[in-house]
C-alpha cells in the first residue's frame, strides 16, 4: 500500500517538473541515486521534495490506520495469558479424566455384557441340544 502511494505520488508530481526526466527513470534509480539523475541542484531539490511528499503520505496513511484500529482493540476483552493457559491445562486434565472414566465404564459394561451374552449362548445351545434329545424320531 505504501509503495503504491509513493509511486503514484512520484508519477503525478514529476510530470513536467524537470525537462528530459521521466518518472520511470526516477523510479528505476530509487531515492539513493537522485543526485545522479538531477541535472541541476534545483532539480535535485524538486526530486527530494517529491520523494518526501510520497513518504509523508505513506506515514499519514499508517497513522490513520493505527488510529482506526485503536477503538477495536479497546473493545476487545483483555485476557491474562497465564490464566488462560492454566484454564486450558485444567480443562484438558479434566477431559482426560472423563475419557479414562468413560473407558473404564465401557470396559466394565462390556465385560458384563460379554458375560451375559456368553450365558445366553450357553443357554441357547443347551436348549437346542435338549430339544434334539427330546425330539420324537417319528415326526
Amino acid at each position: 500500500m505504501g509503495q503504491t502511494i509513493i509511486l503514484s505520488t512520484i508519477v503525478q508530481n514529476l510530470q513536467g517538473q524537470i525537462p528530459g526526466l521521466s518518472s520511470q527513470q526516477v523510479l528505476t534509480a530509487g531515492a539513493a541515486n537522485l543526485p545522479a539523475l538531477a541535472p541541476t541542484p534545483e532539480a535535485l531539490d524538486i526530486l527530494r521534495l517529491i520523494w518526501n511528499t510520497g513518504i509523508s503520505r505513506t506515514m499519514i496513511l499508517s497513522v490513520a490506520l493505527v488510529a482506526a484500529a485503536v477503538p477495536f482493540t479497546l473493545a476487545m476483552e483483555w485476557l491474562n495469558a497465564k490464566k488462560v493457559a492454566l484454564a486450558r491445562e485444567s480443562a484438558e486434565e479434566g477431559q482426560h479424566a472423563e475419557e479414562e472414566d468413560m473407558i473404564e465404564t465401557v470396559a466394565t459394561k462390556g465385560a458384563r455384557d460379554l458375560v451375559s451374552v456368553s450365558e445366553e449362548t450357553v443357554t441357547t445351545d443347551t436348549t437346542k441340544s435338549d430339544m434334539k434329545k427330546h425330539q420324537d424320531p417319528c415326526s
